[in-house]
């Protein structure tokens, strides 16, 4: 159960890098849940592939059949969000959730960033010749 105004489901891998799967806006006491969270079966293929797997050694690591972790992957079947953690888990990495930031701050820091860079003097470059 999550309190708060936005929620982040993101997996983490070891080199501290994101794959963002969805972003739902929470308000009051909120269980996330299927539909709520889509699973990305493309996202699942590709940390599998990454991490040296078969659908048959995740299957064996999670309990499941190989025929259900393909039809996670191909996106013709939802898992529930306990089966997708122990997928995931299995694959090597873990599913995090983070408080997405304050919108009023995140936006005041684009227009402070923006603001900046119309301050730096314009450089143009010439474009390079074309080779043929």
């Amino acid at each position: 159960m999550f309190r708060g105004s936005a929620v982040r489901l993101a997996l983490e891998t070891f080199l501290g890098r994101f794959a963002i799967w969805e972003e739902r806006e929470l308000s009051g006491n909120a269980h996330i849940q299927y539909p709520d969270v889509m699973f990305r079966g493309r996202t699942l293929r590709d940390l599998r592939v990454r991490a040296g797997l078969t659908q048959a050694e995740v299957a064996r690591r999670v309990g499941i059949p190989s025929t259900v972790v393909s039809a996670y992957e191909c996106e013709r079947r939802q898992p529930s969000l306990e089966v997708a953690g122990r997928i995931v888990s299995a694959i090597g990495y873990e599913i995090r959730f983070d408080r997405v930031g304050d919108p009023w701050l995140l936006g005041h820091r684009l227009e402070q960033v923006l603001h900046l860079a119309e301050a730096l003097p314009y450089q143009p470059r010439p474009l390079a010749e074309a080779r043929w």
